[in-house]
């Protein structure tokens, strides 16, 4: 059976048509950029604010916004990491631990032609003295560059930071999402590796008080001296390595579950190079 249509349903159709075009363009007009702007539109405030905040920084989206405090924490974590002095100071600071780390070595070895007794004569104890207090004021600098770094995270993993942001896993200092792979760590991981870290910069100043109050080689080799040097310094020494191996073992972990997004770690990138670059020469030149 056929169906028909009267003109006047067909008018009808036709203005129904014709009105929801027009509904449309106006409604594409008010949610436009130019009427964004205009005082006299009620009720897109909301649409303003997802607009702008689509072209700007994250961190103004944050709720409630970067206080004075987190800035200031947030230029100072960049001041230590990418401050071109701070960055130049430290490769010098390692240059500098490596070449007193060696002399102390031989000094403490006997591993030196200045004098005999070899372990306890002059100048070989003046150089050996030099060599520790050169150490000791290299490591209280390294402690004291990355400090900042290590409250922060560990008032912000324990839930002190103020105002406070969301600590999950996977989250930043803004509680915002990162693809950084320490904060990917459980916090009884990430606390492992702060406490052990704090440890090291306790120690650390610890030691550097007691050279300060042992200053000569004698004073250090007084019983009270010989114990306090010794036993700081052993600690703090501990404490870096131990918190170091946590970090990496931990991080290495979680970059197995996701390589794609955290890419390889030190040890990895170093094997990769190695093999990549290295390897290959060997290979040419014994052939």
């Amino acid at each position: 059976m056929g169906s028909t249509t009267s003109p006047q349903l067909e008018e009808e159709r036709v203005d129904v048509d014709v009105e929801s075009e027009k509904k449309h363009e106006e409604d594409q007009e008010t949610t436009s950029p130019s009427a964004l702007n205009g005082n006299d539109v009620e009720g897109v405030e909301g649409v303003a604010v997802s607009t702008v905040s689509s072209d700007t920084d994250d961190t103004n989206a944050l709720d409630p916004p970067l206080t004075e405090s987190e800035k200031r924490r947030d230029w100072l974590l960049d001041f230590f990491d990418n401050n071109p002095y701070i960055v130049g100071m430290n490769y010098f600071v390692l240059f500098i631990v490596v070449a007193s780390g060696a002399v102390w070595f031989f000094m403490i070895t006997g591993w030196h032609t200045l004098c005999e007794p070899k372990t306890n004569c002059q100048p070989r104890n003046q150089v050996y003295n030099v060599a520790i207090h050169i150490l000791t004021g290299c490591f209280s600098w390294m402690v004291s560059i990355v400090y900042p770094w290590r409250c922060a995270h560990l008032l912000h993993t324990i839930g002190f930071s103020k105002p406070f942001r969301s600590n999950k896993v996977g989250l930043d200092l803004n509680g915002q999402d990162t693809d950084n792979v320490f904060y990917h760590l459980s916090k009884c991981k990430k606390l492992h590796v702060l406490v052990v870290l704090h440890l090291n910069t306790l120690f650390q100043y610890a030691n550097q008080i007691c050279r300060a109050n042992y200053p000569t080689n004698a004073a250090a080799n007084t019983p009270k001296g010989n114990i306090f040097t010794s036993a700081f310094f052993g600690l703090s020494f501990i404490m870096a390595g131990l918190g170091g191996c946590l970090y990496w073992k931990y991080t290495s972990e979680v970059r197995e579950l996701d390589k794609e997004r955290f890419g390889l770690g030190p040890l990895d990138t170093a094997r990769v190079t190695w093999e990549q670059h290295i390897t290959p020469r060997f290979r040419r030149d014994t052939q």
